[in-house]
């Protein structure tokens, strides 16, 4: 989610083959002890609209959003996938926190061998650059640093510490991604 001025958010997904349509689930994040449930606040029936805005919210609040992809299935709408959870601040920053303004990556492409155990797995090192230098990043009770991936485990996998391993021969992506959704992506061509 990137901010929209001082009191609103855009969240930005990719298109998802097949999809009929998104919904989008939004609400701020939980606090003062209180967990706060995402509520459907949104649907966006076609599949040609990859952003939508929630304008109006409170200066320098965080707020939390997920975007599900539907198709329809026998007259019935089938979810088909669900993005992670993306938190963010609206003005981008509070007195003491800030969102990712990037991320970056040591490596954009990565060639693996199949079966090949000196060339089947490989580590990313990423980076979360800061909107606001001398702040902090989001804590980790919303989302981990840095979330990775993969657009097809069955050709890689990708852990929690951003180590991919090559499964079978092909090509597909792995997305680095900040609490707030600013990602980079590592193309992944396995041999």
């Amino acid at each position: 989610m990137i901010t929209k001025g001082k009191t609103g958010l855009t969240i930005r997904w990719n298109r998802i083959q097949g999809a009929s349509g998104y919904d989008i689930y939004f609400a701020r994040c939980n606090h003062d002890g209180r967990v706060i449930v995402c509520k459907k606040v949104k649907t966006i029936k076609g599949n040609k609209k990859f952003k939508w805005t929630k304008t109006g919210l409170k200066k320098g609040k965080s707020y939390k959003a997920f975007v599900k992809a539907w198709a329809m299935k026998d007259g019935r709408k089938t979810y088909i996938r669900t993005s992670p959870a993306v938190h963010a601040y609206t003005s981008g920053y509070t007195k003491t926190h800030t969102n990712a303004r990037s991320v970056t990556v040591e490596k954009t492409k990565v060639l693996l061998t199949v079966g090949k155990a000196s060339d089947n797995t490989f580590r990313i090192r990423a980076e979360v650059r800061k909107l606001k230098n001398g702040k902090k990043l989001m804590s980790k009770k919303h989302a981990p640093k840095l979330r990775y991936l993969s657009s097809d485990k069955r050709i890689a996998t990708v852990s929690k510490s951003g180590k991919i391993t090559a499964k079978s021969k092909g090509k597909c992506r792995i997305y680095v991604y900040a609490v707030n959704g600013v990602s980079r992506t590592v193309h992944v061509t396995v041999k």
